[in-house]
């Protein structure tokens, strides 16, 4: 068995053989900075035992040529191969006198516990990063033990993500330079980070063993002060509710965990972990650090007790580097931001916010009769017979998928955590895996799960400040629904109405009970069912407005009406959608009609808005058929349409001739077609939305249009949540109402009264200076 490599003695001519992580330790060391003690097993060991492994599997004896010449877009397999070769790599014996060896050199690092960290060796300047992508093992001092983490560390090369990034990026398995490095694994008073580039720094701090906070179970404290000081410009309090220990009794079996988990008392969660003498330490530490390596950089640290307590010093403990990382200066920010120990598995478009610690669940048309609840569930595209599985989901990835489709907006409603545009998440991720998903951020995050310790679920980032009190505003602030779940969730929120409820969406039950094709051919039982859903939100609200959108039914997005004429193109923004296929087929229209005119009677604070109308002649037709329910003559009805389509910019006073009695702008369809832009490419997207000029211009003429024919304008679609700075303008311009999903009232209710504020503010001082 090849010799052993000390960290305190190895040389930068042994980085092929002991990577990237080990060396830089390495050289803190020899310098004088606190680093655990350890030694690494060299890439040659894991390229011998590679070997051996291709040589008992004939099938896999091309493996280190070319990572099987796998089909990575076809997940399924992928998932499969990688299973199956990571399940033979942890069968495959050891040779005979290598658990001996490891155990013997294990010995000298005195310690019951032992962590083995993955060494890569990076090309020069290479501009890859592998961290996250092969997990630590933690076990303890034992010849199986030992032997056993170090096969399932070689074994998580082999997981499908990291197949898929070594083809991806033209890494052949035969070329990858792996290391191990083995640390002894200590009790720890604290743990957490520390980033520093040219102006400021920002240390991260929780209880006990990094794990907890590694595996986002935890939120850790947050201090941020400038280079140079030790005072705070800002602190933030995390939420720390549980921390990693070692086992307190030896194990039965050598090849239990030997890390435990233990609640923080309640009275120890309301302190920050660090007290400034240890603060002061640790940014000592790093000043000495930026001296000799005057760039930015991060630190991983622990604060261990010490064994040796001395009079002079009553409450002993000592600080540790456990890893360093440089960074490029285009890498950090000016003001320092929270940092992860592990780069994204997965990135997307951050669709609805919130954290969450959950296991992967692969869904398609296969599966979904037996899934389970809280799960987060990944797919390519969202079908509409799976929307009512958001109800039980704890989180949801799309991997082709916009801001507007009805799943972000349903994940939104729920409040569970979304990401769209997650590009490879079917290759990248694993069913079961459990992953810290991140709405907020857009990203998923590996979570190291041990077998006796389950992760339960992981608290969101603290919700938004309420306002203790409500005054009224003179702008309506409404909300946008559609499930009749969240009616007791807000039911006390400060709202005037309902501004949007999306109908199609509200059929999603509906549609999981009978096809649409059964429902259509029972139109009785149809209006039956949508007069019990729309009172649910009537009754409610009631006597405060609800504004019901009648169906958008796009073809692509939902089963296809019978007698429309056939889709050719393949954008459901363009195609054969909204009142058009009342033309055709109004089977559908007709029963929201008498369900509405039902539940109209009863409660009298419905109004209908008619989607994506395209001519005045569309909208004659529908007034018509609503005019033959006899809703225009229900007290307190009245009939609005969605300005969606620009050419409302011209013919809006022709619409209020043939009888609009209100309109509501739809941003993110009228963004959309203004300027050319499929919301779906994401290039597109950010570079062309709703601060666009035009958009802007275009929405100011719509309100002002409005003041002038003395109809209402509200506005309802994701504009003013994404970027809330417009309600300044939409205040001053006359906007009558703002809808928004549920997680966004509280803050678009303090967006629109500070907007108002000003903007009377300002008149008042006009006012007085004339």
């Amino acid at each position: 068995m090849p010799d052993f490599y000390w960290l305190n003695q190895i040389q930068i001519n042994h980085r092929p053989c002991v990577g990237e992580k080990a060396l830089i330790l390495s050289q803190l060391q020899n310098r004088g900075y606190p680093i655990l003690p350890g030694f690494v097993v060299p890439n040659g060991l894991w390229h011998e035992f590679l070997v051996m492994f291709q040589d008992s599997h004939p099938l896999l004896a091309e493996l280190t040529d070319s990572s099987l010449h796998l089909n990575v877009e076809d997940y399924l397999t992928l998932q499969q191969v990688a299973q199956a070769i990571r399940h033979d790599i942890t069968q495959q014996p050891l040779p005979e006198q290598w658990p001996g060896d490891l155990y013997q050199a294990a010995q000298k690092l005195n310690s019951p516990a032992l962590l083995l960290r993955p060494s890569f060796a990076l090309q020069d300047n290479s501009p890859l990063s592998f961290q996250g992508l092969v997990r630590s093992q933690a076990c303890w001092c034992h010849p199986q033990a030992l032997a056993t983490a170090l096969k399932q560390l070689w074994s998580e090369v082999f997981r499908a993500r990291c197949l898929f990034f070594w083809q991806r990026n033209n890494i052949p398995l035969k070329s990858l330079t792996l290391a191990v490095l083995i640390q002894p694994l200590q009790n720890a008073l604290a743990s957490g980070t520390l980033q520093m580039n040219q102006t400021h720094w920002q240390v991260q701090a929780t209880w006990g063993l990094g794990h907890s906070w590694v595996r986002g179970e935890v939120i850790p404290d947050t201090l941020q002060g400038t280079q140079g000081t030790t005072s705070l410009d800002q602190q933030t309090l995390g939420h720390k509710g549980r921390a990693y220990t070692l086992s307190h009794s030896p194990p039965d079996s050598p090849l239990t965990s030997c890390l435990e988990v233990e609640r923080v008392a309640e009275e120890q969660q309301n302190q920050y972990t660090l007290n400034p003498s240890t603060l002061q330490d640790l940014l000592h530490l790093a000043e000495q650090l930026n001296s000799q390596h005057p760039d930015n950089f991060s630190i991983e640290w622990l604060l261990t007790p010490t064994s040796s307590p001395e009079p002079s010093n009553p409450d002993p403990q000592q600080l540790y580097i456990t890893q360093y990382n440089r960074h490029s200066h285009d890498n950090l920010s000016v003001v320092p931001t929270p940092m992860d120990k592990t780069a994204p598995l997965v990135t997307g478009l951050a669709a609805s916010p919130g954290e969450v610690v959950a296991p992967i669940f692969f869904l398609d048309h296969s599966q979904t009769a037996h899934i389970p609840q809280g799960q987060i569930l990944v797919m390519e595209t969202m079908a509409a017979d799976w929307l009512p599985l958001l109800s039980s989901a704890a989180g949801l990835v799309i991997e082709q998928g916009s801001l507007t489709s009805h799943g972000a907006i349903m994940a939104r409603e729920l409040g569970i955590p979304a990401l769209v545009e997650a590009v490879d998440a079917l290759q990248l991720l694993e069913p079961g895996e459990r992953v810290r998903l991140n709405g907020t951020d857009g990203a998923i995050y590996a979570v190291a799960a041990e077998s006796d310790s389950p992760v339960k679920g992981v608290p969101s980032p603290s919700p938004e400040p309420q306002p203790q009190s409500f005054y009224p505003l003179g702008t309506q602030l409404l909300v946008n629904l559609s499930q009749p779940e969240v009616l007791p969730k807000i039911e006390h929120f400060p709202l005037d109405g309902v501004g949007l409820l999306r109908s199609e969406l509200m059929m999603v039950g509906l549609l999981q009970a009978h096809p649409l094709s059964w429902w259509l051919k029972h139109p009785e039982q149809l209006v039956e069912s949508l007069t019990t859903s729309i009172r649910d939100f009537a009754q409610t609200f009631a006597p405060r407005p609800v504004w019901y959108r009648s169906t958008d039914w796009r073809s692509q997005e939902f089963p296809p009406l019978p007698q429309l004429p056939e889709q050719q193109g393949n954008n459901p923004l363009l195609g054969i959608r909204g009142t058009f296929t009342y033309q055709h087929n109004d089977t559908l229209f007709q029963a929201e009609l008498q369900a509405l005119a039902q539940v109209q009677r009863q409660f009298k604070n419905l109004k209908l808005i008619l989607p994506f109308v395209r001519s005045v002649e569309e909208w004659k037709t529908c007034y018509q058929s609503v005019q033959q329910q006899g809703l225009m003559q229900l007290s307190g009805f009245e009939l609005w349409m969605m300005a969606e389509v620009p050419s409302v910019l011209f013919l809006l006073p022709e619409y209020v001739k043939a009888g609009v009695q209100g309109i509501a702008i739809g941003t993110n369809d009228f963004t959309q077609l203004l300027l050319g832009v499929d919301g779906q490419e994401r290039c597109l997207a950010e570079a062309f939305n709703a601060r666009h000029p035009a958009v802007l211009a275009a929405v100011k003429q719509l309100i002002t249009t409005s003041q002038q024919l003395e109809i209402p304008c509200i506005i309802c679609g994701q504009a003013p949540v994404k970027y809330p700075e417009l309600i300044d303008k939409l205040i001053p311009w006359g906007i009558t109402g703002i809808s928004v999903e549920p997680e966004a009232v509280f803050r678009t209710y303090q967006q629109i009264a500070r907007a108002e504020q000003r903007f009377l503010l300002q008149a008042t001082r006009k006012i007085m200076n004339n």
